[in-house]
């Protein structure tokens, strides 16, 4: 969404993105919504792995480990509970295949003063997604004219993410980008027995209780 509200503005200059009733509908008022982009595979998006996902510690690298639900069931029959540790998955029926993108870490040096090797100048390491990863992102929006506003935005087909792509960092480029009318971002599987409800979170989410607290 960002580097779209960037071409949106570097093509539409105004003072205020938040005061103008296009700009709103298209990036701030919930009529137009970006799903977070995520590792795509063979199997398709991949989404968050639930963090209520447990297996046995000895096989926390096995790929084929049993894995157990504990927002549907109990994980009493696991010797030594772990959390399953890879980033993402795609679940088919009663199966899930896990994935973890791989990453490449860069030493940088700042010089603010490259005429002194004193206390202003760092040392840092950059940690960023591996060169070569394929994500996919879902742009969701009820409204026509603003579908094809968005669309309009996504060409040309490179665009640069994040605040170090000065540094050669962010570069994307979009393709195979398709139309549907009947998305889902999720298919969800059974509720627990006991009548209660799951709700799986698949993005960062801000929860705050009845007085405005956020919560835990």
């Amino acid at each position: 969404r960002g580097a779209l509200v960037a071409r949106f503005l570097e093509r539409n200059p105004i003072a205020n993105l938040a005061t103008d009733a296009r700009a709103r509908r298209l990036f701030l008022d919930g009529t137009t919504c970006f799903l977070n982009a995520y590792p795509c595979r063979d199997e398709g998006r991949l989404l968050p792995t639930p963090a209520s996902w447990f297996t046995e510690k000895e096989q926390v690298d096995d790929p084929d480990a049993e894995i157990l639900d504990q927002a549907v069931g109990s994980i009493g029959s696991l010797l030594r509970p772990t959390q399953v540790k890879s980033n993402f998955c795609h679940v088919s029926g009663a199966s899930a295949s896990l994935y973890t993108p791989p990453r490449q870490v860069n030493v940088h040096i700042s010089l603010l003063n490259p005429n002194h090797r004193d206390e202003p100048n760092q040392v840092y390491r950059y940690d960023a997604l591996a060169e070569g990863e394929v994500l996919a992102g879902v742009i969701l929006t009820g409204d026509a004219n603003a579908a094809a506003e968005v669309k309009s935005l996504l060409s040309p087909d490179e665009l640069r993410l994040g605040g170090a792509h000065t540094a050669g960092y962010g570069r994307v480029r979009i393709e195979a980008v398709e139309e549907s009318s009947d998305w889902e971002e999720y298919v969800p599987g059974q509720d627990p027995p006991d009548g209660s409800i799951v709700v799986t979170l698949l993005s960062d989410t801000v929860l705050r209780g009845r007085d405005g607290q956020l919560g835990q």
